[in-house]
């Protein structure tokens, strides 16, 4: 959770280890002449803007309550533009989305640090009231994937695509299929 100044700044660290922020004129050029999939500007400051937003909805005042409206704003702008719905202080710092496309998760979820996810996931309960999905750290989620459900899953988890989670899934495993079986081992050694 993104409480302090320091908080914000590690946590800023750890998600930009994969994106290249362009700055100056460097950013028009870029956007003239790549091709949207490979465009990643967007998704870093989607990730930013929520950072920062997180910041102020954890932290008390009347500066906090003013940048934390216009930090939602301009999450719901980006949000329209990459098709992400990720509700602040859900996603531990290093987080990593390589490409544009839906991604729903539920308020109530909690994903780990250093995760990576792909388009068209969804990560949310069965019914309405129920509990999240709980991630832990280093988990992968393969595009389409969706984890449904009050269950916990442990740390160093793949998700394969289009793999569909409704049970409690151990560390260290790969998981694929509808419903989601475990394929295989992950841990070395």
């Amino acid at each position: 959770m993104v409480k302090s100044k320091n908080d914000l700044n590690s946590c800023i660290l750890l998600d930009k280890i994969h994106y290249e922020e362009i700055i100056g004129y460097k950013k028009y050029r870029h956007h003239l002449v790549t091709d949207p999939i490979a465009d990643q500007w967007y998704i870093w400051k989607y990730i930013k803007t929520m950072r920062y937003c997180e910041y102020h909805i954890n932290n008390d005042g009347i500066i906090h309550t003013l940048k934390k409206i216009w930090y939602l704003h301009k999450l719901r702008k980006l949000s329209r533009i990459t098709g992400f719905q990720i509700p602040p202080n859900t996603i531990g710092a290093g987080l990593t989305i390589w490409h544009w496309g839906p991604i729903i998760i539920n308020p109530k979820a909690r994903l780990g640090e250093q995760c990576t996810i792909n388009p068209m996931v969804i990560i949310g309960h069965k019914h309405p009231g129920e509990g999240a999905p709980q991630l832990g750290k280093n988990v992968f989620v393969g595009g389409g994937a969706k984890i449904i459900g009050d269950i916990v899953i442990g740390d160093d988890v793949i998700i394969a695509p289009n793999a569909v989670v409704v049970n409690n899934i151990p560390s260290g495993k790969v998981v694929a299929g509808i419903p989601g079986r475990i394929i295989k081992d992950n841990t070395i050694g």
